[in-house]
């Protein structure tokens, strides 16, 4: 396991921003929770990402994370009730 994570550094220190949620979501499968949070932050900071694309259960817990939660809390959506002018 951490010959693995050794490698998985590696490549994501040459990853491409959209990369890095693909790492976020591999830690946070894996249960690690530290390594997730720090990709998680590093989309959203370098890579530009949504906090809306952290919607998959198994960020479940970052988003409950005291530091973390409060950026992966996606705003609500309103629907409007009006019906649309042609």
């Amino acid at each position: 396991a951490n010959a693995a994570r050794e490698r998985a550094a590696e490549l994501v220190a040459a990853a491409r921003p959209e990369d890095l949620y693909t790492v976020a979501l591999v830690y946070a499968v894996l249960g690690d929770r530290e390594l997730a949070a720090t990709y998680v932050t590093k989309y959203l900071d370098d890579g530009g990402g949504n906090p809306a694309e952290f919607k998959a259960r198994w960020f479940d817990g970052l988003r409950r994370d005291s530091a973390l939660g409060s950026r992966l809390a996606a705003p609500p959506v309103i629907q409007s009730c009006e019906v649309p002018t042609p």
